[in-house]
């Protein structure tokens, strides 16, 4: 049984992969996540990082931050606390592609097994993400891509071609261990749009759509 897993989680907006997190973290007890959109509303949000680091001393924990600034600290953290999950959200916007990540998350990466940190990266591009947060996977989560050098990177990755460009909404490949899985999330339907005159009614059915 491995120590700790990485999991990249990919896909275009829309597509599930809010839904498979979510579904994920159901089954987590103790986890920190990196959540700069405040996508993840029904876990408990911790905006003082003192507040945090202390939370995370607890047997359980399930909690979200939303400043990118203190993610170096949220990585010493769960070093510190071992043997849980973080989630990075929107991971494009905190290690992106041009930008070597913060040192503390490469020790998570190349060293957390030690501690038993395991690591979601969650983007809908995977080249928008730098290339050392997502070179150590473990399991590999994928919706449609359709940007060309996305598929590339994945099929580099794999070994062979893939039909992610083929995948229809809440379908999902699933890459481990050299075996590819194709898999669909149960997603409710899309809500229409309503008028931008009645704004504040709009917005609450996404976000309690989110949260089912």
């Amino acid at each position: 049984m491995p120590e700790r897993d990485v999991v990249l989680i990919f896909g275009m907006t829309g597509m599930g992969k809010t839904w498979y997190t979510r579904a994920m973290l159901r089954s987590m007890h103790r986890a920190v996540i990196m959540d700069p959109q405040d996508e993840y509303r029904e876990f408990e949000r911790i905006d003082d990082i003192g507040a945090l680091l202390e939370s995370m001393a607890r047997p359980v924990f399930r909690v979200t931050h939303a400043e990118p600034g203190n993610f170096p600290w949220l990585c010493r953290g769960a070093r510190s606390a071992g043997r849980c999950w973080i989630i990075i959200e929107e991971a494009q916007l905190i290690m992106p592609a041009n930008e070597r990540p913060p040192s503390e998350f490469l020790d998570v990466i190349y060293r957390g097994r030690h501690q038993e940190v395991s690591v979601a990266l969650v983007a809908q591009r995977p080249t928008t993400v730098n290339i050392a947060a997502r070179s150590q996977w473990s399991h590999l989560i994928t919706f449609k891509q359709m940007e060309r050098a996305d598929v590339q990177w994945l099929e580099s990755v794999v070994g062979f071609s893939l039909p992610v460009q083929e995948l229809q909404r809440g379908e999902y490949l699933h890459v481990t261990g050299g075996n590819v899985r194709r898999k669909v999330l149960q997603l409710p339907p899309i809500q229409p749009r309503i008028d931008a005159v009645t704004t504040t009614h709009a917005e609450e059915p996404e976000r309690k759509e989110n949260e089912v």
